[in-house]
């Protein structure tokens, strides 16, 4: 019964398959936000909104100069050899050995025996009592040991085949499994396997190396060096700190508020005089570039004590009716594409992209650069036909999808920015990039 509870621990990892839950998922949604100027918004716990299930014990990071891999490490099942295994790497022994062996036959590769730049042997512990109850599959580490059962110190192995038959308990009593390469990590302990191996005098008759010219001496930098070896959090819990999952932030309007991330808290600054919209995005990355990512909406309202209301940089003021939909701004109803930059206008009856969070000019599919006036929300400036009125004009309510113009009178587009027609003159108007405004009735530019 005991090795069958055992076994339950590692059941979703049969011979060293990707474990569910070892990649950055994303547990609960970050919720949109609404605030106005002059609010203190508290700080976001993203560890509540990212989860990485499948990992159970304490984590040791292994970064070698072939790449980084994350172990967790099972000690309900192995205590002694996980608490003697964390005491090499606490002191720093790992950080400056190297992976020794590499038996491409049987598939593992062993290291934490030898160290640089001498290459000779690690200062050692006494040894430790053999704890074997988990088979040896592919993705796991064990301890290397010698013949005598409780002969292990601080060499160690990860099996990059199932050797659960190979080195099970027939032989010699097996050898002891006390974690797992976690993640994506594999995929750096396959490479350092499928190094080049070289035979040379004892202990190094199965050794990797990298960049090595046969028949000439082998130097620190042809090794494969373990550079750094940690015990490190799932999640940060402060600014710098190691962990297995570490967060950023992406914002795409700095200037309504800034987005900060210090260890796992996420922390947001409105700013005091501007209102308007912003999307942050927020990346929990694994150490293998693993992504779990989720986006969400804050919306900064002026304190004119209307609570739905907010001051648009481009639109003006406009009232949030949800669904993404705003009115009360000259260009009626709008409705904001969630997926992209593009905002619909019933007014216009036209698409409209506001690209610079700075800037007052938006992309109009209708009239090229529509930029509207700062001191009337009414008038706006284009590069097609100059400028017009949206909404209104003199105080009466122009139709949808029609603008006037000063020059044309009442115009209506027909959507790709290229043709107009004018109800004053009667005529297509036909836009050009380089000679201006061609009239068919006329049938020459104006």
């Amino acid at each position: 019964m005991k090795i069958h509870a055992i076994t339950l621990v590692l059941g979703w990892c049969a011979a060293g398959s990707l474990c569910a839950g070892d990649l950055p998922i994303l547990k609960l949604p970050l919720s949109d936000v609404q605030a106005t100027q002059g609010n203190t918004l508290p700080a976001i716990d993203l560890r509540n909104h990212f989860e990485l299930t499948g990992i159970t014990g304490q984590v040791v990071q292994l970064r070698t100069v072939a790449g980084t891999f994350n172990l967790d490490t099972f000690a309900p099942v192995a205590p002694v050899t996980v608490s003697n295994f964390l005491n090499y790497v606490n002191s720093g022994r790992y950080a400056t050995s190297i992976v020794h062996r590499s038996d491409q036959s049987l598939g593992v590769i062993q290291g934490g025996g030898y160290v640089l730049p001498t290459f000779d042997t690690m200062v050692t512990d006494p040894p430790i009592p053999l704890e074997y109850r988990l088979p040896n599959a592919r993705g796991t580490i064990a301890m290397a040991r010698a013949a005598a059962t409780n002969s292990a110190t601080s060499q160690w192995f990860i099996n990059t085949k199932d050797n659960s038959t190979t080195l099970g308990q027939a032989n010699g009593g097996g050898y002891a499994v006390f974690g797992r390469v976690t993640g994506t990590g594999m995929a750096v302990v396959d490479a350092i396997g499928a190094l080049p191996v070289y035979a040379f005098s004892s202990p190094y008759g199965q050794m990797p190396l990298r960049n090595y010219v046969t028949n000439t001496q082998v130097l620190p930098e042809h090794a494969i060096a373990i550079t750094a070896a940690e015990a490190i959090p799932v999640f940060p819990t402060a600014a710098g700190q190691n962990s297995v999952v570490k967060f950023t932030v992406a914002n795409s309007n700095p200037t309504i508020a800034q987005a900060t991330v210090t260890g796992s808290r996420l922390d947001l600054l409105l700013n005091a005089e501007k209102s308007g919209h912003t999307d942050i995005t927020v990346t929990a990355t694994d150490s293998n570039g693993n992504p779990a990512q989720d986006t969400f909406h804050l919306r900064l309202a002026a304190p004119d004590g209307s609570a739905g209301w907010f001051n648009h940089h481009v639109f003006g003021y406009m009232w949030d009716a949800g669904g993404n939909w705003y009115g009360g701004s000259a260009y009626g109803w709008m409705w904001e594409d969630p997926a992209s930059d593009w905002i619909w206008s019933t007014s216009l009856q036209g698409w409209l992209a506001v690209t610079d969070p700075n800037s007052r000019a938006v992309w109009s599919t209708q009239f090229r650069w529509l930029t509207p006036s700062a001191s009337d929300p009414y008038q706006a400036d284009t590069t097609s036909i100059g400028p017009i009125y949206v909404g209104k004009y003199s105080g009466v309510t122009i139709p949808e999808s029609w603008v006037v113009s000063d020059r044309f009178g009442y115009v209506w587009a027909n959507g790709d920015g290229t043709w107009f027609w004018s109800q004053r003159l009667n005529t297509w108007l036909g836009v050009t990039p380089d000679r201006g405004i061609w009239s068919v009735a006329e049938g020459k530019f104006l």
